[in-house]
């Protein structure tokens, strides 16, 4: 059967990369007018726009900002200060830092694509000037305030507000700073935290450069992150140049037609985490080691992750946590009595390009496609070969060479067709998600971060959903602590609390893992 199986893809590899070099000079005709027609456009829009105009949306930027429907394209980052003891309990004092420093921000001409306005006509989208004043109060602004019997918010409480503002629009700007008046109080901690939610359009830049400029022009004591987590020279940062080898782009060429095929024509998925159609109702959550921890409480969810990874080789961060995420989604759909899939597709965030020193606002992350076992995961992690088998069912096939090749034909697809085509031609092939669920890893502080006296205690984020992809996880750590973030669509997880379980569950069982190897 399997060799049967190999035979059938040679064949259609063969046919369809033939079909290609047939088609190639249509092709090429066909992207050169698509090219002439962005040229024709963007000097059209100079004449109209004048000194104002920024000029058209490179790469996955026009990707991002044709997502209207669900999520608006909007990431929220949440971060958590603690207040010093001589401030006043109201949050006024940390919205005036915030706007003191948003004034230093926009003298910078690195940072000047935060102030753009996007448009779109004639096809495609543009950039141009702000027309309206940089006044600071228009982008730092206060957080809405609930109704509430006691003076400070529970965590349940937070999320929902937060959630009710994930489907909203930055009203004219690209981004917003949301400062919270109500602090948040922990359950088990009586230290009070002050919510800043910062809400960007992710047409600005990925992740990385997000934080990195925030980081920076907003907050204090973030020169290890610099120098440590975002360093371009750091080992764990990768570049395409090297994979460009002729005998690599002819396997490239060899495989392209069909694998895009497949993702675009033919690739359906069919699960209770992927809705036919997004609402404006957003669910968020987040759980992991928080600041209030003891030091003696149950395992850190890094620590315990770091202890399961020794066990495999060439086992990743991400693939450990994903065991532990498959485990807790199969126990959510069984407790829902709802069909248990035999898989979903990850769409998670990778970067093909090494970090500037120079922080440069772009979107340099692409979404590459991941199978993540669900009901065929090997039953049973009683055991360190249960376990071990667990997670090599999640890390994937031993063909590395191929998912490699796969994951850089979606980088160089998203990230140079969408600029080339007009914007109703983008929607067409983007108009369905090819995946269920959205990763984002981000490890974005080490060491203690302040805003002068506040000490920054807990973060996290979540990325907007795409089109029917309603369901999204997040990782970020602060000073050593894993934060996992959720976003989810009413459609398909109808309350907080269903969602925040997921989410429990599965640092639960990356405990139960560690737990278990130390026994052993």
């Amino acid at each position: 059967m399997k060799h049967s199986k190999r035979i059938v893809s040679l064949l259609t590899n063969t046919v369809l990369l033939v079909g290609i070099i047939l088609a190639l000079p249509v092709i090429i005709a066909i992207l050169v007018l698509f090219q002439v027609h962005r040229q024709i456009v963007a000097q059209l829009l100079a004449i109209k726009y004048g000194s104002s105009f920024r000029g058209l949306l490179q790469g996955s930027d026009v990707v991002w900002a044709g997502q209207e429907r669900s999520s608006k394209a909007v990431a929220s980052v949440l971060l958590l200060f603690e207040k010093p003891v001589h401030v006043s309990d109201d949050s006024v004092h940390l919205l005036e830092l915030f706007r003191d420093r948003f004034k230093r921000l926009h003298t910078v001409d690195a940072y000047q694509k935060l102030f753009w306005q996007r448009r779109i006509q004639w096809g495609y989208y543009f950039w141009i000037k702000q027309e309206l004043p940089l006044w600071s109060d228009r982008y730092v602004k206060q957080l809405d305030v609930i109704p509430s019997s006691s003076s400070c918010l529970s965590k349940r409480q937070l999320c929902a507000l937060i959630g009710s503002i994930s489907n909203r629009d930055c009203n004219g700007t690209s981004w917003e700073l949301l400062v919270g008046r109500q602090p948040l109080c922990h359950d088990d901690s009586t230290v009070m935290l002050y919510p800043v939610l910062f809400r960007y359009h992710h047409s600005i830049a990925d992740g990385i450069a997000i934080f990195r400029t925030f980081c920076k022009e907003f907050l204090d004591s973030t020169g290890t992150a610099e120098e440590h987590v975002w360093n371009p020279n750091a080992a764990n940062q990768t570049s395409v140049k090297g994979f460009f080898t002729w005998r690599n782009l002819f396997r490239m060429a060899y495989r392209g037609p069909r694998f895009l095929a497949h993702e675009i024509l033919l690739k359906r998925e069919c699960n209770p985490f992927y809705g036919p159609e997004p609402s404006n109702n957003k669910i968020v959550c987040w759980a992991g080691d928080h600041a209030g921890r003891p030091a003696n409480h149950a395992t850190p969810a890094i620590s315990a992750i770091k202890t399961v990874k020794h066990l495999v080789n060439d086992c990743s961060f991400t693939d450990i946590l994903l065991t532990a995420f498959a485990t807790s989604l199969g126990a959510y759909c069984r407790r829902k009595r709802l069909p248990v899939p035999t898989t979903v597709t990850i769409g998670q965030m990778r970067r093909f390009h090494r970090e500037s020193e120079v922080i440069q606002l772009r979107n340099r992350s692409t979404a590459v496609f991941k199978t993540l076992p669900i009901g065929s995961l090997p039953c049973g992690s009683s055991t360190i070969d249960q376990l071990i088998c667990q997670i090599n069912a999640v890390k994937g096939p031993d063909d590395a060479f191929q998912a490699s090749t796969d994951a850089l034909i979606t980088h160089l697809s998203v990230s140079y067709l969408p600029e080339l085509l007009p914007a109703a031609v983008v929607r067409a092939l983007f108009a369905r998600s090819k995946f269920s669920i959205a990763l984002s890893n981000i490890p974005a502080f080490v060491g203690t971060v302040s805003l002068e006296r506040y000490i920054l205690r807990e973060a996290t984020f979540w990325v907007p959903n795409i089109e029917r992809n309603l369901f999204g996880l997040t990782l970020l750590t602060t000073d050593g602590r894993l934060q996992i973030g959720s976003i989810a669509d009413r459609t398909i997880i109808k309350d907080e609390e269903e969602l925040e379980q997921i989410l429990n569950e599965t640092l639960q069982e990356l405990s139960n893992m560690a737990c278990m190897i130390k026994c052993n």
